[in-house]
């Protein structure tokens, strides 16, 4: 794309790089997939997942949720909240949807002096950097992952999560994890 910058990077596959993006000085960009039971490839990432909320013994009550999700969403789904908009029952358009396959990763924003990048939508304005491992992440824009290692996570707009460790974890709006 134009303006794009891709350089001294050890592997880059699957990976669509749009205008005025950059990948630099990176390891392994790359999408991960996996056979089905006919040994044909499958995506393993999509724009769903599953997290536990709540401090329930043994875990959390499992709760499907997007990059756009709410606390509303999350609350409808838990079932602690009837919520009302003009007196009709609220039903997310986002909830709604089914889950997308991500069959190669999109890079819109900037991956830098990162090891390992797999499976990941960086959109606009979104960076993530320094980083050891970044896997089945989609960012959203001005969302930020700088020198942590992310394993399945949704960053909503101007998130961030910085010197940090996480998993199965959306950050909402304007959220940050660490100093």
């Amino acid at each position: 794309s134009p303006g794009a910058r891709v350089y001294n990077n050890t592997l880059i596959s699957d990976t669509f790089v749009g205008p005025q993006s950059s990948i630099i000085n990176c390891g392994l960009v790359c999408i991960d997939s996996r056979k089905d039971t006919n040994g044909n490839d499958k995506p393993c990432f999509i724009d769903e997942m599953e997290i536990a909320l709540g401090p329930e013994s043994g875990g959390g009550r499992p709760i499907h949720i997007k990059p756009e999700s709410t606390l509303v969403d999350a609350c409808i789904s838990l079932g602690i909240s009837q919520a009302n908009v003009n007196g009709r029952d609220y039903q997310s358009r986002i909830m709604k949807m089914k889950p997308s396959p991500i069959e190669t990763n999109v890079v819109l924003g900037h991956v830098k002096y990162t090891q390992r990048a797999i499976n990941i939508y960086i959109s606009e304005s979104a960076t993530v950097e320094s980083c050891p491992s970044v896997v089945n992440t989609i960012l959203l824009p001005e969302s930020k992952i700088i020198n942590s290692t992310v394993q399945s996570a949704f960053l909503q707009w101007k998130s961030s999560t910085i010197d940090s460790n996480i998993s199965s974890t959306i950050l909402m709006e304007c959220s940050d994890i660490g100093p």
